[in-house]
């Protein structure tokens, strides 16, 4: 009944159709629904339910002060500068997204992601393309360096709230998206991440449970050859999804 991971980032690179994103639980109420109901879901059905939150519960978190280990992850410039591109209009949104675009590497990729759609709504789909790319990417290989596997859900819910139409408009665009993949990829390892890569474990059930205890990421001396490998399987689904998606239309 549900795609395998791997089915699902294939898919993702191109962009993802989604429900719609809506759901907006208190972290009190997430933490009890966990504790009743933990025993009664797989590992796989928990990470779904996460992603089905994820992305509304990042921006109510402004006002959600973590405890414990997490009160150290500061995601609020982030959260302010998703909602100036949401929510503000002319010069203060406009202000915003060229912040964003001279210093990329100083935001996490909730950030891109929002990005792209103001720049796809502005009819800057090129554009889009790329910053979405970058913020898959990133937001992979920052899954990849938690330690907490359910917050994982959070970037297969970003893919679903922003990829719908970037995932229309990549299909009539391949030579584009091609190109995009390969400029994305080399962006990724030449920019500086400046951003708590932490952010994510926000969205994981430990936090939503109040889990003290847990280590939150892999070894530092480990982080970058977790990029390359985020990247070296980024590059091969996509090239594995594009070659599927070419067989079916002949």
């Amino acid at each position: 009944m549900c795609a395998t991971g791997r089915e699902m980032s294939a898919r993702s690179t191109f962009g993802m159709s989604s429900p719609e994103d809506n759901f907006k639980i208190p972290k009190r109420a997430l933490a009890r629904l966990f504790a009743k109901c933990r025993s009664q879901f797989t590992p796989f059905s928990l990470t779904f339910l996460l992603s089905l939150i994820a992305f509304t519960s990042f921006l109510s978190r402004a006002d959600d002060k973590p405890s414990g280990i997490y009160q150290d992850i500061d995601v609020r410039v982030s959260i302010d500068t998703i909602k100036a591109l949401r929510d503000d209009k002319g010069k203060k949104r406009e202000a915003a997204e060229k912040l964003v675009m001279a210093r990329p590497g100083d935001f996490n990729p909730p950030v891109l992601y929002q990005l792209s759609s103001v720049l796809f709504e502005q009819g800057k789909k090129d554009e889009a393309l790329f910053w979405f790319y970058a913020g898959q990417l990133r937001g992979r290989i920052d899954a990849n360096i938690c330690a907490d596997k359910s917050a994982r859900g959070a970037i297969d819910a970003l893919n679903q709230k922003f990829g719908p139409l970037i995932n229309q408009y990549s299909r009539t665009n391949l030579s584009v998206v091609t190109n995009t993949t390969e400029r994305v990829l080399v962006w990724e390892e030449k920019t500086p991440c400046n951003y708590d890569r932490r952010w994510i474990n926000l969205q994981g059930m430990n936090a939503a449970t109040g889990n003290a205890d847990s280590v939150l990421s892999a070894p530092q001396n480990q982080w970058e050859a977790i990029r390359k490998r985020a990247r070296d399987q980024y590059a091969s689904e996509f090239h594995e999804a594009l070659a599927k998606y070419l067989k079916r239309q002949h």
